[in-house]
């Protein structure tokens, strides 16, 4: 009916309903012809019958032409025989052109990712449908009891899993003989509210961590991603772990900065900045959602703190600096993609001395002479 049509609208936000019998396009019910009408009547009754189509695989271009021609904002893509495969809206290619470096799937939706403890097996299997990536979250993965639950996780959910957090050449090993598995996290201890290795002497640095991953899939013959979680604090920390062997870098302190974290914003000492807490931080681990990571009852101990980071603005703002500072350093390298960042980047030791030169020197910098 007209009325279930309306609340299937307003529960997905959407103002148009393709309509099929079976899986053929037999009309599409829009704002306008649902307006006047009552809720007891059969959509098939009020629904456009004569609808412009297009053949799945046609071009952005194409799609804004004829959406133009016809004066239409939905776009039903169908097959040769009529089925639907598809819906091209307006507003879909206004955002696409608003927003032209967005992630997305396969489906035009936004990529999702949720961290899962491998235990949770039921809030896993709820978060499957809307999320294309499950993170394992646990501080240090190679553990028996670990592998064992993250296997049946994967055999019980569609979305690519990612296990982690690892550091050693064994703890990989051990992660890719869970068949099925998609990346791997790395780095333990790494981050800037993370005290595991200070608190517990246990840990693994993220640069250290990533070169073990990397190697050690490179002697089985295996291209998983790698994502270098921990101690990233600006442009060239990621384009050192990316020419590590990292894939894709993982960051809380700089997001934390930013205006959409839910840290509170306070002036101290007139500048602004944004609370910053740790998941193992003893305020943190009061919270459900952090006792299967770090286990506050079990180990009795915080592995993280919390604190205060300078406030940087829009997250949009940082994400733009970032990879303008990561294009530049990958131009340093001559690699066009991370793949050849691989291949083309050269490390070296840095003494002392060396590592000096490398920061601004022997000058007075305005942040200093003004005491900031």
């Amino acid at each position: 009916t007209v009325g279930e049509a309306l609340r299937l609208m307003k529960t997905h936000n959407i103002s148009g309903l393709p309509v099929v019998e079976g899986e053929k396009l037999v009309g599409i019910l829009t704002g306008r012809d649902v307006r006047f009408a009552k809720d007891s009547q059969k959509v098939g009754e009020v629904m456009t019958k004569e609808v412009v189509t297009a053949r799945e695989g046609i071009s952005i271009e194409e799609a804004v032409q004829i959406l133009h021609t016809h004066r239409i904002e939905k776009l039903p893509l169908v097959d040769e025989n009529g089925k639907l495969r598809g819906l091209i809206t307006f507003k879909d290619i206004s955002l696409k052109g608003k927003f032209p470096n967005a992630a997305r799937d396969e489906k035009g939706q936004l990529l999702c990712a949720a961290a899962v403890s491998p235990f949770d097996l039921e809030r896993a299997k709820k978060l499957d449908p809307y999320v294309n990536i499950l993170v394992t979250d646990v501080a240090h993965f190679h553990n028996r009891n670990v592998i064992e639950a993250t296997k049946r996780l994967v055999k019980e959910v569609q979305a690519d899993v990612v296990v982690g957090n690892l550091g050693t050449s064994e703890g990989v090993e051990a992660a890719i003989s869970i068949e099925g598995i998609a990346g791997l996290r790395v780095g333990i201890g790494s981050g800037s509210i993370c005290v595991t290795s200070d608190v517990l002497g246990a840990g693994s640095p993220t640069l250290s961590a990533t070169c073990r991953a990397a190697d050690t899939l490179r002697e089985h013959g295996l291209d998983l991603p790698i994502i270098a979680d921990g101690g990233i604090r600006n442009a060239g920390d990621i384009a050192i772990a990316l020419a590590a062997g990292a894939s894709a870098v993982m960051m809380g302190n700089l997001f934390a900065r930013c205006r959409e974290a839910p840290g509170t914003l306070m002036a101290i000492g007139g500048r602004y900045y944004k609370q910053y807490r740790g998941m193992g931080s003893p305020s943190a681990m009061q919270v459900r959602h952090a006792l299967d990571r770090y286990s506050m009852p079990a180990k009795g101990i915080a592995e993280g703190v919390e604190g205060w980071v300078p406030y940087k603005g829009e997250v949009s703002t940082l994400v733009q600096e970032l990879t303008a500072g990561l294009r530049a350093a990958m131009g340093y390298a001559g690699a066009r993609n991370i793949r050849e960042l691989w291949e083309k980047a050269k490390f070296q030791f840095l003494t002392p001395l060396g590592a000096q030169e490398t920061r601004p020197h022997d000058v007075l910098l305005p942040s200093e002479a003004l005491g900031v």
